[in-house]
């Protein structure tokens, strides 16, 4: 029975049927396990263009990733999502530090490094010694894992935080991956800390692949948001390959942990689409990967764009590639496409970037975007 004292009681009933009201799990529902999620994604995945009021200028504060820890804590959830991947898509160290300030340097040796093609990258240094690339987590934090790529070009050099510092040597006859862990069991306290990262070798080069920090007392959400924007199907497929370091930050996932892939927008264009049974198999190459080693892959089919070398047919016939590798695979499947409509009725909405952008939300959208994530994640 429902009970209320006065018109201000509390109503089980009223309290269910408003969290159906905004697709969240009743009251009665078990609680959300907390998960590591990693979002993979393209620049609508990412945030481009959702800074507010308009633009990339501290566009990660209101990106999606972002809306999706705020929405998660307002769900009575502990949540964080201190991580950054490559250069986003950035192909500049300014670019990059403008969108995320979180990001900074000191000196002018760390730059955009273009590891597979002109718009794919990482940060790297291959100039001085001196310069330090610096990621300051917006929460408090006791532990940080720093991973980058092996190969014959790289060299030495050494990560700080929390009053501790390690070595690292990039540099292997073999290319292949690595990473540096330092927290609670090198002595690090819980704090607001921040990750400082430097050249040590006179030659050669030291990059960033993927930084991240957390609270490892937290019984929370973590969000890794390894989206970039250009981000295409065969980019994720191909993620294991040292070659493209920039896409396998999901090997700091493990079984248990969850990836959501969010791609389609830069395999669909007319005027240079990836052909349709080619995403399909580098769709279900990314679903084999990550069931291979225990993670949770789940598809997010992409926002509608309106570019002029897209049409609808178009669109839905790479959500039906992306459709039936999930039913093969059982991987559950949320669309954007449903939930908002075509492109002209998400810009109805004022879901959308200004006029002339034809694919990218807006501040409000990525807002939108980030409640969407986290009914995902509380209802999984």
């Amino acid at each position: 029975m429902t009970r209320a004292s006065g018109s201000l009681g509390f109503s089980s009933r009223a309290a269910a049927r408003w969290a159906r009201r905004q697709g969240l799990p009743g009251l009665s529902a078990p609680l959300a396990r907390p998960r590591r999620i990693m979002l993979r994604g393209d620049s609508t995945g990412i945030g481009y263009m959702t800074a507010y009021p308009s633009g990339n200028a501290a566009a990660q504060r209101c990106g999606p990733s972002r809306r999706m820890r705020d929405a998660l804590i307002a769900a009575g959830c502990y949540a964080q999502d201190e991580f950054v991947a490559g250069s986003g898509g950035y192909t500049s160290a300014s670019g990059f530090m403008s969108f995320d300030p979180r990001i900074s340097m000191t000196g002018s040796g760390w730059g955009y490094w273009a590891v597979t093609t002109a718009v794919f990258g990482t940060i790297r240094n291959n100039t001085d010694t001196t310069s330090i690339w610096t990621f300051a987590p917006d929460t408090q934090c006791d532990s940080c894992i720093f991973t980058y790529a092996r190969d014959n070009s790289r060299s030495t050099g050494e990560i700080s935080f929390g009053g501790v510092t390690k070595a690292f040597n990039q540099y292997n006859a073999t290319a292949g991956f690595g990473s540096v862990t330092i927290g609670p069991a090198d002595g690090v306290a819980l704090g607001a800390h921040k990750a400082d990262i430097r050249r040590t070798a006179a030659s050669g080069n030291v990059s960033i692949d993927s930084i991240w920090c957390y609270n490892s007392r937290l019984p929370g959400f973590q969000i890794l948001n390894g989206s970039a924007s250009g981000m295409k199907a065969q980019n994720l497929a191909n993620s294991t390959a040292a070659s493209a370091s920039l896409y396998y930050p999901e090997q700091i996932l493990a079984a248990g942990d969850e990836c959501w892939w969010q791609i389609g927008v830069n395999d669909w264009k007319s005027s240079a689409p990836t052909d349709l049974a080619v995403f399909q198999g580098y769709v279900q190459a990314w679903v084999d990967q990550c069931q291979s080693r225990g993670i949770v892959p789940r598809i997010i089919l992409p926002i509608r764009s309106a570019l002029t070398d897209t049409t609808v047919e178009l669109m839905q016939a790479y959500d039906a590639a992306q459709i039936a590798v999930a039913q093969a695979k059982n991987v559950a499947v949320y669309s954007f496409g449903d939930r908002w409509g075509s492109y002209a009725e998400a810009s109805a909405r004022g879901l959308m970037a200004d006029a002339g952008d034809a694919f990218h939300a807006n501040w409000f959208g990525a807002q939108d975007q980030g409640q969407f994530y986290a009914q995902i994640a509380l209802s999984a």
